[in-house]
């Protein structure tokens, strides 16, 4: 057989057994090898689904459902004229996320405050917006978790009789980026409001994103707080109030609709 022939050979079987293999893979492109090779400039490179791997280990990290990974800005439906203010809101909060993060004292922090409250009735997509947010920090490489703060703060009564640490209201402390979502959907104990003070607290101390969402208004200033029959964050606690309110750029980074 001649030589060109030969080559012809080889070459058709290298391209069957990668097409094979390219069936058989999860990755088209590397056949799971994770590197993609040029072989007219013989060089090598990272194949994308390497950092799509990544990013689909950060989101389960992040408590992220496969499903709750659908609820990005482009599927964000338009049903109500204030969807697209929310929409706005959304995409000009994570324009100006922070990028000055530096170290303190073995903890991540920034110089600046940049939280987000969504509020509004059920239904409002309110959620949605917040994961999306989410992913978007994930993809940029943060250290992001997404709490139901319904089943947090039922964790916290909890390990308060077992004398337990909750476990996700430290990685709320610990987040770099943090949803928390329906929060004070229930009046919680004053023994709640005092951790949910101390979380709000400290994260509002490091400069760290948090995004809130709540079937709640936040309350306005010059509101008389009325400690008898709450109906606003304010109402519940004037603190915690302040210091949301402060942190989300005094009401700049604030959206409500009810």
């Amino acid at each position: 057989m001649r030589l060109a022939d030969l080559l012809q050979q080889k070459e058709a079987e290298r391209v069957s057994q990668l097409h094979t293999q390219q069936q058989k893979s999860n990755c088209p492109v590397c056949c799971d090898r994770g590197m993609v090779v040029d072989r007219t400039t013989k060089t090598s490179r990272t194949c994308i689904c390497i950092f799509e791997r990544i990013v689909k280990r950060k989101m389960g990290e992040a408590n992220i459902t496969p499903k709750e990974q659908l609820q990005t800005l482009d599927s964000f439906e338009f049903r109500k004229p204030v969807h697209s203010q929310m929409k706005q809101l959304a995409e000009k909060y994570i324009a100006n996320m922070p990028t000055d993060y530096v170290m303190h004292q073995g903890r991540i922090c920034t110089t600046q405050d940049h939280c987000l409250w969504l509020g509004g009735a059920t239904g409002m997509g309110k959620s949605h917006l917040a994961i999306a947010i989410a992913q978007v920090a994930i993809a940029s490489g943060h250290n992001v978790k997404v709490i139901n703060c319904v089943r947090m703060f039922a964790e916290i009564v909890d390990c308060f009789s077992t004398n337990e640490k909750p476990k996700m209201y430290q990685e709320a402390m610990d987040a770099t980026v943090l949803v928390l979502d329906d929060i004070f959907k229930q009046k919680p104990s004053d023994f709640v409001i005092q951790k949910i003070y101390d979380l709000v607290q400290w994260r509002v101390q490091l400069g760290l994103p948090t995004i809130y969402t709540s079937e709640r208004r936040l309350g306005n200033k010059g509101e008389e707080a009325n400690k008898l029959n709450p109906t606003t964050i304010k109402d519940m606690d004037t603190s915690i109030w302040r210091r949301i309110r402060k942190s989300c750029g005094d009401g700049t980074y604030v959206f409500e609709y009810f």
